[in-house]
C-alpha cells in the first residue's frame, strides 16, 4: 500500500509539473504572439523618425478609442456614431503607410463629432462653458501632426460646436459670443500643446 501511495504521489507531482510546464509554454507563446501582433500593428512605412513616432502614437490610441466608441454607439444606438467609428478605423490605412492624412482626417472627424455629441445648452450659455473634452481633437493633433495643425483642430472644433448651436436654434448673439470666447480659451490651451509638439518634433 505504501508503494502504491508513493507511486500515486509521484504521478501527481509529474502531472502538476507537466501542467505547469504547459502553462509556461502557453504563456510564452501568447506573449510572443502578442508582441508580433503589436509590432505588425505599429509598422509605419516611413523613413522619417519623427513622423514614424507620431504615427505610431496614433496607432496606439486607435484601439482603445474604437472600443470605447463601440460601447457608446451600442449604448446610444446611434448610427452617426457608428459611421464615425468606421471612418476612424479606415484612417488607420494611410497612417500605417506613413501618411499624415489619416491623422488629419481623424482629427477633423473627432472635431466634427464634438458638434454631434454635445447638447448646445451645455456650452453656449450664458455663461459660456468650455468642456475639457473640447481639447481632445487638439491634443490628438499635437501628438500626431505638425504643430500648426493644433490651431486647425481648435478652429474646426469651435466651428462644429457653433454650427450645431446655430442649427439647434441658439440666438446669433449667443453663438457669436461662444465662438469668440471658445476660440480664445482653446487657443490659450493649445499653445502649450504646440510647444510640446515643436519640442519633440
Amino acid at each position: 500500500h505504501m508503494h502504491m501511495a508513493h507511486e500515486t504521489n509521484t504521478n501527481r507531482a509529474w502531472t502538476v509539473q507537466a501542467v505547469a510546464k504547459s502553462a509556461r509554454t502557453d504563456a510564452r507563446s501568447f506573449v510572443s504572439a502578442a508582441a508580433r501582433a503589436l509590432w505588425w500593428w505599429l509598422d509605419v512605412r516611413t523613413d522619417d523618425p519623427v513622423q514614424q513616432t507620431r504615427l505610431r502614437g496614433l496607432l496606439l490610441i486607435v484601439p482603445p478609442m474604437l472600443l470605447g466608441g463601440v460601447w457608446i454607439s451600442w449604448h446610444l444606438q446611434s448610427l452617426p456614431s457608428a459611421i464615425i467609428l468606421l471612418v476612424i478605423a479606415l484612417c488607420v490605412i494611410p497612417t500605417r503607410r506613413g501618411s499624415s492624412l489619416g491623422a488629419l482626417a481623424m482629427t477633423l472627424i473627432i472635431a466634427a463629432g464634438m458638434g454631434v455629441s454635445f447638447d448646445p445648452a451645455t456650452y453656449v450659455g450664458p455663461p459660456v462653458v468650455i468642456h475639457a473634452l473640447f481639447l481632445f481633437p487638439i491634443a490628438l493633433a499635437a501628438l500626431t501632426l505638425p504643430p500648426p495643425a493644433s490651431v486647425l483642430a481648435a478652429a474646426a472644433t469651435i466651428a462644429a460646436l457653433a454650427l450645431r448651436a446655430w442649427t439647434a436654434g441658439a440666438s446669433a448673439s449667443d453663438v457669436l459670443e461662444f465662438s469668440k470666447m471658445g476660440t480664445v480659451n482653446l487657443i490659450e490651451m493649445t499653445l502649450p500643446l504646440m510647444g510640446l509638439s515643436w519640442l519633440f518634433g
